[in-house]
């Protein structure tokens, strides 16, 4: 039973949607702890994909209608301000555990994770592998391509609301990484 409208969350928050995003995490990890071969954690990383973009796409819509448009520096500030800490803490920790293994300093590598680009450093045949584990910043790519939407879909989203395009771009965007994930 829900609860009544009066006891409703006041920030909008949908405590179903954590409980899902946890649920996406563990699916990684039990992917990374070896059973990828039961368990695949492109399905958590999808399923995490996908309810990031309703959140974001439900508070880019709620914004607009309340106020009649999107403050995109308010957003892409709190946007910074979530997730840079998280991103600073876990750079530090891998560059103290790569320089005590001995791992060079590569200053691409850096730039990519920090700037949210080691989806493409990755793709450009960056991040070598150590003999015993993934380069540490490799998983970082999930991520980059997280704020990726988070840089270019706010706007995009605005425009095709004021234009009217904003479901039936919604609706093709889907056929087409439907029909490009069957491909």
């Amino acid at each position: 039973m829900s609860a009544p409208a009066s006891q409703a969350d006041p920030t909008g928050q949908i405590p179903a949607l954590d409980g899902l995003r946890a649920v996406s995490i563990l699916l990684v990890m039990v992917s990374h702890a070896g059973l990828g071969h039961i368990v695949p954690g492109g399905l958590g990383v999808t399923l995490f994909f996908g309810i990031s973009g309703f959140i974001i796409t439900r508070l880019l819509l709620a914004e607009l209608a309340s106020t009649g448009g999107v403050a995109l520096g308010a957003f892409y500030a709190r946007r910074f301000l979530r997730l840079s800490p998280a991103l600073l803490i876990y750079a530090a920790c891998a560059g103290l555990a790569m320089a005590a293994l001995g791992d060079p300093f590569r200053l691409g590598e850096w730039l990519a994770m920090l700037f949210y680009a080691a989806n493409i450093w990755k793709l450009w045949g960056g991040f070598p592998d150590g003999a015993l584990a993934p380069h540490p910043f490799g998983i970082l790519w999930s991520l980059a391509v997280e704020e990726h939407f988070y840089l270019i879909f706010p706007a995009l989203a605005v425009l095709l609301v004021r234009r009217g395009w904003f479901l039936p771009a919604m609706l093709l965007g889907c056929a087409l990484s439907l029909g490009w994930r069957m491909v």
